[in-house]
């Protein structure tokens, strides 16, 4: 039972889910750059939440609904912010020479997020208040993409070539692949933290699977 939220002639990515289920997030250049949009899912009505210059990416709903983590480049590099879903309180979270972006909600005070800062992305962890993040992922040259439902996250992990689907636990840093790999990415777990949803490729089409999150 598909049904068409938004449809442009111009890329469209990162749709993100509100809390309530009834908003949408998303990243669309129908105006020719990037900006994140806001769209009803009842009323079909939509608005613009950033279109600042350069890069507007990765929205994420904190737990609460009331705000949006997100990736930014206008200060030359991508780091991560946070603003109101008004458009009010826009305020920088990191501030590095890396490339930051892919922001997930820990809970309401922490922003988990991919960062090159090391030389290759991994995840990082940080407070809401600011400041550049502890390293969360030392198992596996790349880690990215994180999604979290309590204490678990999945992530696209890999080793520069192939690239697989992993859960990592948040307290003991155990990671495990649940899927075979070669080209998995955007995992989201479901709300419940039971199924994992992410896209990959096989017989040249590209899908998207659910697996067991065991």
């Amino acid at each position: 039972n598909p049904r068409t939220v938004l449809s442009s002639g111009k890329p469209i990515m990162s749709p993100s889910w509100s809390p309530d289920g009834r908003q949408l997030a998303y990243v669309s250049f129908e105006t020719g750059q990037s900006a994140i949009y806001i769209q009803d899912l009842v009323s079909g009505s939509k608005r613009v939440l950033t279109q600042e210059p350069g890069m507007n990416g990765a929205p994420a709903w904190s737990p609460d609904g009331s705000r949006i983590a997100l990736s930014l480049s206008e200060g030359g590099n991508a780091d991560i912010y946070v603003i109101n879903t008004s458009g009010t309180g826009l305020r920088q979270i990191t501030n590095s020479r890396a490339i930051e972006t892919e922001p997930a909600w820990a809970n309401a005070n922490t922003i988990v997020y991919t960062s090159d800062q090391g030389g290759s992305p991994q995840l990082y962890r940080t407070s809401v208040a600011g400041g550049n993040g502890n390293r969360m992922t030392f198992s596996g040259r790349y880690n990215s993409a994180p999604s979290i439902v309590g204490n678990t996250v999945a992530m696209v992990s890999g080793d520069g070539n192939r690239f697989h689907i992993a859960l990592m636990n948040a307290s003991s840093r155990q990671v495990n692949a649940i899927s075979r790999g070669g080209v998995d990415e955007s995992p989201v777990l479901a709300p419940n933290g039971a199924m994992v949803l992410y896209a990959t490729r096989t017989g040249g089409r590209e899908i998207l699977v659910v697996a067991s999150a065991n």
